[in-house]
């Protein structure tokens, strides 16, 4: 697992990237596994989803979690610019993770499939993954 930190619009993201489970002894080399980025609800962070990150990579998957912003107690101006650069961030995690596949020096390299990427979010995660998706 790796975990870091990377700036997206001015604001800090912290984040942690789950690596597929290696392939049983004896297998071929490890194959290209899917990814699923996980957005969470905005009463969390990305600490109530490690779960559900470990498991995914368990099964063979990478898993990406990234701390957004919270948009607990603001006011709804704020609310929706917070809400903007959520949105703007899903995209630039996904293509950050997509620009590391082709690195050769990355552990994603030759390792990531494109052709299987999943977005899941819960609650209001979920519309940001939803919007990002309709704006790409």
């Amino acid at each position: 697992m790796e975990r870091g930190s990377r700036t997206v619009n001015g604001k800090t993201h912290e984040y942690e990237l789950y690596y597929p489970c290696e392939p049983v002894k004896g297998a071929e080399k490890a194959q290209p596994a899917p990814l699923v980025i996980i957005i969470h609800g905005f009463g969390v962070s990305l600490g109530g989803y490690r779960q559900y990150a470990a498991y995914l990579s368990k099964l063979g998957c990478w898993a990406f979690l990234a701390n957004m912003s919270n948009l607990n107690g603001l006011t709804k101006s704020s609310r929706h610019a917070k809400r903007r650069s959520n949105i703007c961030a899903i995209s630039d995690h996904l293509s950050w993770l997509l620009d590391r596949s082709k690195v050769e020096s990355d552990p994603l390299y030759m390792r990531l499939d494109v052709q299987r990427i999943a977005l899941a979010g819960h609650s209001a995660g979920r519309l940001n993954v939803y919007i990002s998706q309709l704006l790409r």
